[in-house]
């Protein structure tokens, strides 16, 4: 069957499945020390990311000298209110992996945590 003009939508972008690469050390580390306002934030920026997976391609990757967040493909979502959060994620096919999160305040040692964390995560993951 063929679509008249002006009949045919835009094709909707495939949805992203979040998913945590520790989810128990990103939920005591540092979700934890979060007022409700901010865990609510980060919450939302996962979740924008989840809907629209153009929002995760327009965030750089982090690049800056830090050469295990490039090998794992880390990305940085933030919010600069307050202590300016930080989280960071990779993409693997339709799943967002959360890796860390952090303040702007310790965004090196974070970086380094989560690419750490991303590191073993793919590296547990069963061949497919």
């Amino acid at each position: 069957m063929v679509a008249a003009r002006g009949d045919m939508t835009t094709p909707q972008p495939a949805r992203l499945y979040a998913e945590y690469a520790d989810k128990e050390s990103f939920e005591k580390r540092f979700k934890a020390t979060l007022t409700p306002r901010r865990k609510a934030i980060v919450d939302d920026l996962v979740s924008q990311c989840e809907t629209n997976p153009q929002h995760l391609n327009a965030l750089a990757p982090l690049l800056q000298g830090l050469k295990a967040a490039k090998a794992v493909s880390l990305r940085e979502l933030r919010n600069d209110d307050g202590p300016g959060i930080r989280i960071y994620l990779a993409r693997r096919g339709n799943r967002l992996i959360i890796a860390g999160g952090g303040i702007k305040k310790t965004q090196e040692k974070d970086i380094k945590d989560a690419a750490k964390t991303m590191a073993r995560w793919d590296r547990d993951q069963p061949a497919r």
